[in-house]
């Protein structure tokens, strides 16, 4: 390193007095000069300089590289852009900036003029000297506490200033014209700082008891030192043909690297080296971007440092700054003029603001990219460009030579308006119900103030539907707020957009909205009112002002079944059970119908003392108009089992129009319970007679309250043979009852189990009578001898010479039979013999033994008992065998 004691300090200048510029604003207008981006732009753009002229703190607008108007369709840029005005705007009118720096509270610009302004974020300037007359400031470097500002000129001279005292406090002179200049993090203690000339020259200057020392770090011969950065200890600096990293702490250098490109005169492009942090260097150099990190190593006998680059990539602009941005970076990217076909320059595209993710993979990196609309940027070099980063602010500052442009993410409200501009609504009202209660959103772009402002615009221009859509996030739960856009859409005859839209429920508006709803819908669409009674609760409006409206509106349109539907409904709601069973009849709704009844059982009389014969129709129309699907019907069984309700007598009465349907009920009462009513028993029969004689047989046979000769002579009138032997039968006249079986009837084995019912021998004589001049019967007769008819005396009242076709095989079957039951009494006689004999030898040997007196009495006494039942048991037994009919019988 080489070490060289610089002459005398210059005489100081004499003080500059500092102005104060806070008035005057030009008349100009900042207005966008829109230009189509080119395909891979981020999508926004900003407005330069109109005719030379820009406007205080005026937004820039941001351009979309989609050029649809749906909403939707464009991509909202990640930054926003102002153009910085006030007094800045007026000096540079005259002026150019040359460099610039900016700490927490300021800016600190360098002019081609020799100015040092120092401006707040306004543009206004807060403090003006003039440390190079006559020269270009070419760099400006401020302390960590604000109070010291420090500036290099193309006139070889540094000059360190003082805020706090307003003064120069110490002017460097140099041989060359020093291009950069940066300060000791610690110059308030140290006084030191790193300064780099046009001759290659790196050097660090601080005072010490020897005077001021220079200490030079690096020396590029026939090159110039271009950038300079101070963090910590670590000095980091580029020239035209390498850069590198200096430890000022160690006096070592940690890297040297050769000029990550390869183009002939790399000074025309101005790097750009940004400290990240104590470890994290990035330098941004013509089309080149780099990631160094330095990390801090353990040696042999010391710490130190090592460097290593983490990322690089070649981007397709030049880059005109660069600075961090979360995880991601933000650079400036510039264009140079370019040489048409026919060898004619072109001027350079607009400069962009450039998104880039390290972390992603090399064709995404880049996840937004802006055009900025700068007026005049085709005259600028790249080397004019600088990008500053305010970190307290979140804040950046593009400097371009005539203009400073303030660049900040874009925070929630400026994410609304973008939306609210683009026409997306929809997105507009999300963002505005996530935001909702956030420090610092404007009053404007509270959910409850911007929902009506967008419905209120969509309105405005005839977009109904769209404002209806919106309803639901743009009112959310002001139920004052969607009463208010009711009786707008109402007032409008625009009910239909937003009736799907209507809150039922959070909020819950006031019923009066909901009944001149349902109002205007039994006026105007019978189909969407019965929907509506459907689908809505029936809580949130009065129903009996509406049933009373549709029971008028029926007056005029009875038979609407969209009416009678929703009348079924609101009958229901209050519980107007019978008007609703008749309303379901109306509706033909059967199913519905009985269940209604099935669960309301106490419906059963109103409804029969009035509808009688209106619901059997209706029930019998849905039995196929079958009675004798009807008479299984669950209606009909239904009715029949409410007996406690109405008596039967009274149904029987309200029937007397339809003797069909008196026999459907009687007859379903009577299968239910043969004893209910008996005094309908008659009734019923003739009802039987008339509607159902199929069923008389077994009416006859379980019932025991009818007239006998009135059935008698029904069952001869229509000539019903069964019926009549069972009348003739219970009336006793068994021999008029056989004649019918065996003359008319000829069935001889009806007879026979008739016979047999009857268990008098007087019918079996009548049954032989009228059988054995048959021969046919007598195979029959035959076989049901021995259980019921003594075959001897059947043999009697064969004619003498009779031919009996298989007599000798009955003959034998009946002495078959006969052995057989001999043989299983003697077997009987023979079992009850052994038990007996048993049962005795038993008895006789509990009656010889010792009977225990004393402690046992209870035992004793228990098993005398057994005994004694026991011997009962068994005398018993032989009182029943001597009741055994005898074998010879």
């Amino acid at each position: 390193m080489e070490h060289a004691a610089l002459g005398q300090p210059l005489p100081e200048s004499p003080p500059t007095s500092i102005v104060s510029y806070g008035g005057a604003e030009p008349n100009a207008t900042l207005s966008a000069s829109p230009t189509p981006p080119t395909p891979d732009n981020g999508g926004s753009e900003t407005p330069g300089d109109d005719d030379g002229s820009s406007s205080d703190d005026e937004s820039m607008d941001e351009k979309s590289s989609n050029s649809s108007s749906e909403p939707g369709d464009l991509a909202e840029p990640a930054l926003k852009y102002a153009k910085v005005g006030g007094d800045l705007a007026v000096l540079l009118h005259t002026d150019a900036v040359s460099c610039a720096t900016c700490t927490e509270k300021f800016l600190v610009i360098g002019t081609h003029s020799g100015l040092v302004l120092v401006v707040d974020f306004s543009g206004a300037v807060l403090k003006r000297y003039t440390p190079h007359p006559r020269a270009t400031v070419s760099a400006v470097s401020v302390t960590s506490d604000d109070e010291t500002i420090v500036s290099a000129g193309d006139d070889g001279r540094v000059i360190v200033y003082s805020l706090a005292a307003d003064r120069i406090v110490a002017p460097y002179a140099f041989s060359h014209a020093v291009s950069c200049v940066a300060l000791d993090p610690s110059f308030s203690k140290s006084g030191r700082f790193a300064a780099g000339d046009v001759a290659g020259k790196v050097s660090l200057v601080e005072k010490s008891w020897r005077g001021t020392v220079q200490t030079v770090i690096d020396n590029v011969v026939g090159g110039s030192v271009l950038a300079i950065q101070w963090r910590g200890s670590l000095v980091a600096y580029v020239t035209d043909q390498r850069w590198g990293i200096y430890d000022a702490k160690t006096a070592s250098a940690i890297i040297l690297a050769q000029v990550p490109f390869t183009i002939d005169r790399p000074a025309l492009y101005r790097p750009h080296i940004v400290w990240r942090d104590d470890e994290t260097l990035v330098l941004g150099w013509y089309t080149m971007l780099q990631i160094i990190q330095v990390r801090i190593v353990q040696g042999f006998r010391d710490m130190g440092h090592q460097a290593n680059v983490v990322f690089q990539a070649t981007l397709d602009v030049i880059i005109g700054g660069v600075q961090p941005l979360g995880e991601r970076y933000l650079v400036l990217g510039v264009h140079e003029q370019s040489l048409s076909r026919r060898g004619e320059y072109l001027d350079p595209d607009s400069p962009e603001m450039l998104l880039l993710d390290p972390t992603l993979q090399p064709e995404s990196r880049i996840t937004s990219r802006d055009q900025l609309l700068l007026d005049g940027h085709e005259r600028l070099r790249p080397t004019e460009y600088e990008l500053h980063y305010v970190p307290a602010d979140n804040m950046y500052h593009i400097i371009a030579r005539k203009a400073v442009i303030d660049v900040r993410p874009r925070d929630m409200n400026d994410q609304l308006e973008w939306r609210m501009v683009h026409d997306d609504y929809e997105g507009a009202l999300e963002l505005a119900l996530a935001l909702s209660g956030r420090p610092g959103l404007r009053p404007e772009y509270q959910s409850s103030k911007l929902g009506d402002r967008i419905l209120g615009l969509l309105v405005a221009r005839g977009d109904v539907q769209r404002a209806a859509e919106l309803c639901p996030r743009a009112l959310g739960k002001q139920a004052h707020a969607w009463e208010t856009w009711v009786y707008w859409f109402f007032e409008q005859g625009a009910l239909d957009h937003l009736l799907p839209y209507i809150p039922l429920q959070q909020p819950v508006l006031e019923h009066t909205v909901y009944e001149l709803i349902l109002c205007h819908y039994l006026s105007n669409d019978f189909g969407v009112f019965c929907n509506l009674v459907a689908g809505w609760p029936a809580s949130i409006y009065t129903v009996p002002t509406i049933l009373g409206a549709l029971e008028e509106m029926l007056l005029d349109f009875s038979d609407n079944r969209e009416l009678l539907s929703a009348a079924a409904i609101l009958y229901h709601s209050e519980k107007l059970e019978l008007k609703e069973l008749t309303t379901l009849m109306r509706l033909d709704r059967y199913s519905d119908a009985i269940a209604l009844l099935d669960e309301n059982p106490l419906l059963t009389a109103p409804l029969l003392r009035g509808h009688a014969i209106e619901w059997f129709e209706f029930c019998f129309h849905h039995a196929g108009n079958a009675m004798s699907v009807f008479l299984v019907s669950k209606a009909l069984e239904q009715i029949a089992g409410k007996n406690m309700f109405i008596p039967p007598e009274d149904v029987t009465d309200l029937l007397k129009a339809r003797p069909d349907f008196q026999f459907a009920y009687l007859y379903t009462v009577f299968d239910r319970n043969v004893h209910a009513v008996p005094s309908l028993h008659s009734l019923l029969l003739s009802l039987i007679v008339a509607h159902a004689p199929q069923l008389l047989l077994d009416f006859l046979h379980r019932s025991l309250h009818y007239p006998l000769d009135v059935a008698l002579k029904s069952a001869e009138d229509l000539g019903m043979l069964p019926e009549q032997v069972y009348i003739l039968g219970r009336m006793g006249n068994h021999k008029r009852a056989m004649r019918i079986m065996m003359e008319k009837m000829g069935d001889i084995d009806r007879a026979i189990e008739y016979a047999k019912q009857q268990a008098d021998d007087d019918v079996w004589d009548d049954l032989l009578d009228f059988a054995v001049e048959k021969p046919q019967y007598w195979d029959p007769l035959f076989r049901n001898t021995c259980d019921s008819l003594n075959p001897i005396k059947l043999l009697q009242r064969v004619p003498q010479g009779a031919c009996i076709p298989g007599l000798r095989s009955m003959l034998r079957t009946i002495v078959h039979d006969a052995a057989v039951q001999l043989q299983v009494r003697q077997h009987a006689h023979a079992v009850l013999a052994r038990d007996m004999a048993a049962f005795l030898a038993g008895v006789h040997k509990q009656s010889s033994m010792g009977v225990l007196i004393g402690g046992n009495k209870h035992r004793a006494a228990s098993d005398t008992g057994a005994v004694g039942t026991k011997s009962q048991g068994a005398w018993e037994a032989l009182v029943g065998s001597a009741r055994l009919p005898s074998i010879n019988q």
